[in-house]
């Protein structure tokens, strides 16, 4: 079940989507960002013994409800250290058009707003949805140094 989202919740996420910023409350403002200027690497995958972690189903929701869902589950997975996450968008068969809208804008937010958080995609394998999945690589984060 899908939580309900305030609406000044969904305004800070869609600005953050359109601008491409990302708010990290832990973060000094006047510190850059550990990543920035990074741009992940959409790549053919060939090597199948890829373990993934955790899969998001986002089937049925709108691109709004489907980019909060995805910021929130990869923010959660990289908390998790979580190297190999399954993004299932779905093909777009059901769509108006035939288009694969949800798969579109994952793939935006991939290589815009998510950019710092991710390594690299690629289609799934077939037997894990093909070009109705995101295979996504989580970049590792350093841990902190205890002082």
């Amino acid at each position: 079940m899908a939580r309900e989202i305030d609406a000044a919740e969904r305004a800070l996420f869609l600005e953050a989507f359109e601008t491409g910023t990302v708010v990290d409350k832990d973060r000094d403002a006047a510190e850059p960002t550990p990543h920035e200027g990074h741009r992940p690497r959409k790549v053919k995958r060939r090597d199948r013994r890829l373990e993934v972690e955790e899969r998001l189903d986002l089937h049925g929701y709108t691109v709004d409800e489907a980019l909060v869902r995805l910021a929130a589950f990869i923010a959660a997975a990289l908390g998790q250290r979580v190297r190999y996450v399954l993004i299932i968008t779905g093909k777009g068969q059901r769509s108006k058009g035939g288009v694969a809208v949800l798969r579109q804008a994952i793939e935006r937010w991939l290589r815009g707003p998510g950019a710092s958080m991710i390594e690299s995609y690629s289609d799934a394998p077939r037997e894990l949805g093909g070009r109705g999945a995101w295979l996504v690589e989580l970049r590792r984060r350093k841990r902190p140094r205890r002082s």
